[in-house]
């Protein structure tokens, strides 16, 4: 998912936030808070035995700093992250079983790759289970609230599952933008580049958080982006669509397609 920037906003659109803590633990969460105002250039308002809509007054919602975790709180929804469908696939992988992401890409223990639209991080974690600690899987994400809220997930969940949280521990997520990322990278960095921009159509089962695709901007790569991906890229890059999406081949991939997920290939 790639997330659209707007200066003078909190992140892609015209939502004012606040920043604030949980009721519990108030004052030992402050310094943090305060950090996490700072980094994202939002106003931090002391919570003070307030309820979270007092709090808010006439912003759009507020990013409440809690004990372990962050969240993001618009009107009556709220999101933190969670590693969702990850931990299925690592649990399938450690079975045995295929995962489609994992073959295409070829991923093999040591392998480096960049993952371009981090978004909530599922496919890059599960790029890291596969990767092993000899391979490294650096994540990219344009939305510095999204970058903020995922990377502290990243570096706090706990999973009875260890395969899962060594996977989110070795995880790197960087506040960039895919485009200025990759004219700055130098040829061959990566064994795979992988991009997952949202769809064009959308899957209609798909069960995706609403309070995210506020964030979420429907550009897509460019071919000077995909060109630029071909460079860094040792061996392959890889884009994922939906199999009612077009765009693969426009750019130029070759095409492998699922009942409801496309993949693109160009082999370096």
């Amino acid at each position: 998912m790639r997330i659209a920037r707007d200066p003078g906003q909190s992140d892609s659109c015209s939502l004012r936030l606040v920043v604030t803590t949980s009721l519990s633990h108030e004052n030992s969460l402050e310094a943090t808070a305060r950090r996490v105002s700072k980094r994202l250039s939002i106003p931090y308002v002391r919570r003070k035995n307030r309820s979270l809509s007092d709090v808010i007054g006439s912003a759009s919602g507020a990013v409440v700093v809690e004990s372990g975790r962050i969240s993001l709180h618009i009107g009556e929804s709220a999101f933190w992250f969670h590693p969702n469908m990850a931990k299925i696939r690592i649990m399938q992988l450690t079975r045995g079983q295929r995962d489609r992401m994992v073959e295409v890409m070829g991923l093999s223990p040591g392998d480096t790759v960049l993952d371009c639209t981090c978004g909530l991080a599922s496919d890059a974690i599960v790029a890291s289970f596969a990767v092993g600690e000899s391979g490294s899987v650096h994540a990219l994400e344009i939305s510095s609230l999204l970058s903020e809220i995922v990377s502290i997930g990243l570096s706090t969940h706990e999973d009875p599952l260890s395969e899962l949280v060594d996977a989110m521990r070795r995880v790197q997520v960087f506040n960039a933008d895919y485009s200025d990322f990759l004219r700055k990278t130098p040829d061959r960095q990566y064994d795979v580049v992988y991009f997952d921009p949202m769809f064009e159509k959308t899957v209609e089962t798909s069960t995706g958080l609403d309070i995210v695709r506020i964030f979420a901007s429907p550009a897509a790569p460019a071919d000077s982006d995909i060109e630029e991906a071909v460079r860094v890229a040792k061996r392959r890059v890889v884009m994922k669509d939906s199999s009612f999406g077009s765009r693969l081949q426009e750019l130029g991939f070759k095409v492998l397609r699922g009942k409801r997920i496309s993949y693109g290939v160009i082999d370096v």
